[in-house]
């Protein structure tokens, strides 16, 4: 915690009490300047390793200075639970809602979020990052399309847009590579060792075409 900014350290505080230091894996990701690069993850960590906070770190920095985030969730049972945890933000002047034209933190549905790219490009342009959590869905054949084609047109109207993609299940980087309209390549790789667990660390050039094309810098992590 000493690490971090002192805003962003209140909030997480005050938010999540139980949290006295971060778990290795979640200090294997902060160290590697995730919360200052606006570079896009892929975060992959096993279950109860604490990706929420994560996500939220990496929303926070954006949300302090007065800009718009959205978490994106699977389920409306999840995105519940999420508003109710995010709601002590709105202590330190962060209104959580479900839609980013009435909030500065929305929590979504997938489907809401995908109506959001389809029918609010003017609100989609003035989003800052997203959180898609549950990201391993993007290869189900009932939910892929939806994040992968949201992902895409949200890329196209907005570009500058910081995406960070949560998920417990993504083992390598074939879950990734095989789905189509995606392309990776692979630039550079490097590993960083915990007493608790292993993390490599890739950072992949990421090139999405739906009648149009936009490419980003891309992170990826995932257990070894």
């Amino acid at each position: 915690m000493e690490n971090l900014d002192e805003n962003i350290a209140k909030i997480i505080k005050a938010s999540y009490p139980y949290i006295k230091e971060f778990n290795p894996a979640q200090k294997a990701v902060l160290d590697s300047g995730y919360i200052d690069d606006k570079s896009n993850y892929i975060i992959a960590i096993p279950t109860a390793s604490g990706k929420t906070v994560l996500g939220v770190l990496g929303l926070l920095k954006s949300l302090i200075n007065g800009s718009k985030a959205i978490y994106a969730v699977p389920l409306v049972s999840i995105q519940n639970e999420k508003i109710n945890e995010f709601k002590k933000f709105e202590e330190f002047g962060i209104k959580v809602g479900r839609h980013p034209s009435s909030s500065d933190l929305a929590v979504m549905v997938f489907e809401s979020f995908d109506s959001l790219t389809r029918y609010n490009w003017n609100v989609l342009r003035d989003i800052d990052s997203i959180v898609i959590d549950e990201f391993h869905m993007i290869g189900e054949d009932s939910r892929g399309p939806t994040i992968e084609c949201a992902l895409t047109r949200a890329r196209i109207i907005n570009p500058s847009m910081r995406i960070i993609a949560l998920s417990a299940t993504l083992a390598n980087m074939d879950d990734i590579k095989n789905i189509p309209q995606v392309k990776n390549k692979l630039l550079s790789a490097e590993n960083l060792q915990t007493s608790k667990t292993s993390i490599q660390i890739k950072t992949y050039d990421t090139i999405h075409q739906e009648n149009n094309s936009g490419n980003g810098m891309c992170r990826f992590y995932f257990r070894a």
